[in-house]
């Protein structure tokens, strides 16, 4: 009996001490949780301005439709596919804040609207923009205008031995700088998108036969920069010419999805 009553007041005081011992974890758990869920809310409210309502895109999309539709007789304006409307309606809620993009979305609305053109629009080009990103957009406007572009690849060799090479610079050109992307180490990363999607192709057996196309390349500093290096190293490089073009695909993709303006000043000087 007595065993059994001291079970019984063992039982009553374990729950009492458990509670006791876990409550300022609890507590402190409880605040960080909060802490985060604040700071996760604070992070979340710029996307109540970004995302557009659908009113938002009317208002915009009517403004920069009749813009770029000024010029076509009212008999050629026609609905556009639900196919090419929808996902574009759909993807301008998104890119409020990215005017490539948004304009890109807006030709492409624009020229499904128009008789002559819109047989040439292809259901996967709103696709297509959703995945590409700002600056992509400007290499793709550039090549637009200037197609095909110099690039050169360069791999360096050990002087005096039987070892293989490393590439020391692939697919190397001014084309980021040209197209004033922002970010110019990301350029390959750019490039390599836009050959996954099909729009872009680099030949590395089609080059152009004046060597004044990749005069500006070679004279570059990054090149000049390597030139030396080589040279203190013990090393020697390797240059391959090559270019990098539109696809078929992407030339159609551009005509549809790039508002052609006036380029006044496409050959840059680079340092």
């Amino acid at each position: 009996m007595e065993l059994q009553n001291l079970t019984k007041g063992v039982n009553k005081i374990i729950p009492k001490v458990y509670e006791d011992a876990i409550q300022p974890t609890a507590k402190v758990i409880g605040q960080m949780g909060e802490t985060i869920a604040k700071a996760i809310n604070t992070a979340l409210i710029p996307l109540r301005l970004i995302v557009w309502k659908a009113e938002e895109i009317e208002n915009s999309i009517k403004t920069g439709l009749e813009e770029k539709m000024k010029n076509i007789s009212l008999d050629e304006i026609q609905t556009p596919n639900p196919r090419i409307a929808g996902p574009t309606l759909e993807g301008l809620r998104y890119t409020a804040q990215e005017k490539e993009l948004r304009e890109m979305y807006t030709s492409l609305l624009a020229n499904s609207m128009n008789k002559k053109v819109a047989p040439n629009v292809h259901p996967s080009f709103p696709d297509i923009i959703k995945q590409l990103c700002s600056e992509e957009a400007k290499i793709l406007e550039f090549l637009s205008y200037s197609n095909p572009i110099a690039k050169i690849d360069i791999k360096i060799f050990p002087k005096n031995s039987s070892q293989g090479f490393s590439h020391y610079l692939k697919n190397f050109s001014l084309i980021s700088k040209l197209s004033f992307v922002e970010n110019h180490q990301k350029a390959n990363l750019y490039l390599d998108n836009l050959i996954r999607l099909s729009l872009i192709h680099i030949e590395n057996d089609n080059f152009f036969l004046t060597e004044e196309f990749y005069s500006d390349l070679i004279n570059s500093k990054e090149i000049i920069s390597l030139i030396d290096e080589t040279k203190n190293n013990n090393t020697t490089f390797n240059l391959t010419e090559g270019n990098i073009t539109l696809t078929t695909f992407g030339k159609e993709f551009c005509n549809c999805c790039i508002e052609k303006k006036d380029m006044l000043c496409l050959n840059i000087k680079t340092e």
